[in-house]
């Protein structure tokens, strides 16, 4: 789902703001396999802006069962203090 940032929406989803992804000056709320990627600073995965659409980019083969991870942004580490 995507919702704009500082937005009626974006309150009314504050519950989800450790999932959301900025795409621009909007924000996006993962659903299916993107909600089950975490952060990591050895990502197997990355975030890929094409105009309106965000891709989660697969950046090597991943073994089944193994977790996929992207490296979360500046702000988002500061901001969830994330290590």
């Amino acid at each position: 789902m995507r919702v704009r940032r500082d937005s009626a929406s974006d309150s009314y989803t504050a519950f989800a703001d450790e999932y959301k992804f900025r795409v621009g000056d909007d924000l996006l709320i993962p659903c299916g396999i993107a909600a089950l990627a975490n952060h990591s600073p050895q990502p197997n995965i990355s975030k890929v802006v094409a105009g309106d659409a965000l891709f989660l980019e697969l950046l090597r083969d991943v073994d089944a069962g193994k977790e996929l991870c992207f490296a979360y942004s500046e702000y988002a580490r500061e901001r969830f203090t994330i290590g």
